[in-house]
């Protein structure tokens, strides 16, 4: 959720999911209850959002990750293997295709990773090109990327280089996927 403005006049944007009931309350400055306000809903486009609560995904993810629950002790995610091999890469991927002519397409998430800093990655491609590459312990941290128009494929890889500790691991949590017109299919 992002505000603007102040004063008289603020504006808050927020993702809404189709389905969800929300509430708005409203109140004046300085205890003035009286007062009017607009509310202006505006669809951005298709949505695809994964949480990985549930059995079903929304986004078809491939690969060698897994779902894991809330009694894992981080929260409910999708996570690479645990106890990696050296030299071994675990990933899961999947594919989204933009329309021509589209320019506000995105994808984020919220990543976590615990792994042999400078040695062990956690590396997000798209097409082949780098755009995340991170190592060591990092808590849930968001992270978003703009989608060009085209087909893209969408990797998410926990490479384990050192010959440490192999209990490393990478997780995300929270994969949205927005655009007019995009769709989501496997890689």
């Amino acid at each position: 959720m992002t505000t603007q403005g102040g004063g008289y006049s603020p504006r808050i944007k927020a993702i809404l999911t189709a389905g969800q009931t929300y509430y708005i309350k409203v109140s004046g400055n300085s205890d003035s209850q009286s007062g009017s306000f607009t509310l202006n809903v505006v669809n951005e486009g298709t949505t695809y959002f994964e949480d990985f609560e549930d059995t079903v995904f929304t986004i078809p993810f491939t690969g060698d990750w897994v779902r894991v629950g809330a009694g894992y002790g981080v929260g409910w995610g999708f996570r690479s293997k645990w106890s990696l091999p050296q030299g071994q890469t675990s990933q899961t991927s999947f594919k989204v295709t933009v329309p021509a002519g589209i320019t506000n397409a995105k994808l984020s998430f919220v990543y976590y990773l615990s792994s042999e800093p400078n040695l062990d990655n956690f590396i997000v491609t798209i097409n082949g090109v780098d755009v995340l590459k991170k190592s060591g312990f990092i808590s849930y941290t968001p992270f978003e990327t703009a989608l060009s128009s085209g087909t893209h494929t969408i990797v998410f890889k926990y490479q384990r280089t050192s010959s440490g500790s192999n209990s490393g691991l990478a997780m995300i949590d929270n994969v949205i996927v927005i655009g007019k017109g995009i769709s989501v299919s496997t890689a």
